[in-house]
């Protein structure tokens, strides 16, 4: 009885911030950052390195994916599959609200405008692949869409925020990011990614954690940033997000995701590898 009186109050919670959330139109979803100095650590509350500064350059980045954006790959995943099991997979996650909410947050169309929520890492990232797919010409791929870097994401709400451009970021949902959680003390120069674990070429046990151990390595490849405040929790500094448990398997309701449009050839360049072309092998997609 106390679980279904929280999952009730939640579910009121949940119903009340969809309803009162300003939904900001866009033809093409996609904010252009300008090349800028971020401070970084100053920007997530970590007063020992204040004074260190980074140069981003320009990208685009998304607003929070809809849950009607997302229900047009749910649609295009079911035609694929001839399996019931395969298709509820990318589903939103139903232990995030009562049965009766989630029914309602699926069927009501009222409701697809809104932050698709309760979508997990990996299914944000397949939402990513099929949205490149879709995109890109049929015989080449010269851009991907993928999750943001947490240096993508300060950047972003640095600029939004300074230039008193309206957004989505650090309100009522937080952001699914790339980065590992877990990551101490955090360096922006070394761009700790889940690329080397979503997108390694041995998945099971990556060659980076084989020597960990054992109880560390299950932490790190199952745990990812989420960065931002969100009606649920709010963070006296966004240094805590980086402490916080989000399981890549779990969606969760206060959290949603938005992606960065980026050019292959343009990639971040980590561990002298384009980050973009990992992410097509992973996916399993060749670029010619």
């Amino acid at each position: 009885m106390k679980r279904q009186n929280i999952l009730l109050l939640f579910s009121f919670i949940l119903i009340c911030i969809l309803s009162s959330y300003t939904v900001i139109s866009s033809k093409e979803n996609l904010i252009k950052i300008s090349a800028q100095t971020i401070y970084p650590y100053q920007l997530i509350g970590d007063e020992s390195r204040t004074s260190s500064k980074m140069e981003t350059k320009e990208f685009q980045i998304s607003k929070f994916v809809t849950l009607g954006e997302y229900k047009d790959f749910l649609a295009n995943y079911k035609r694929d599959t001839t399996f019931p099991f395969f298709y509820r997979s990318p589903l939103p996650d139903s232990t995030m609200t009562s049965v009766e909410t989630y029914k309602k947050y699926m069927t009501d169309k009222s409701y697809e405008s809104y932050p698709a929520l309760g979508i997990s890492f990996e299914n944000a990232m397949e939402f990513c692949k099929w949205k490149t797919l879709k995109d890109n010409p049929k015989d080449s791929i010269t851009f991907i869409y993928r999750l943001p870097l947490a240096i993508e994401w300060l950047a972003a709400y640095n600029y939004l925020k300074t230039n008193k451009i309206p957004n989505d970021f650090n309100q009522k949902y937080s952001d699914w990011l790339m980065d590992l959680q877990g990551y101490n003390p955090i360096d922006f120069n070394k761009v700790h990614t889940f690329y080397n674990l979503y997108h390694g070429d041995n998945f099971d046990e990556p060659e980076y954690y084989k020597n960990a151990d054992p109880n560390d390595y299950f932490m790190w490849i199952d745990r990812i940033v989420v960065m931002g405040n969100s009606y649920l929790y709010q963070h006296d500094k966004l240094l805590n997000c980086f402490s916080y448990t989000h399981r890549k398997r779990e969606g969760y309701r206060n959290v949603s995701f938005r992606y960065i449009k980026e050019n292959v050839k343009d990639s971040p360049v980590i561990d002298e590898t384009n980050l973009a072309k990992l992410i097509l092998r992973r996916w399993t997609i060749h670029k010619k």
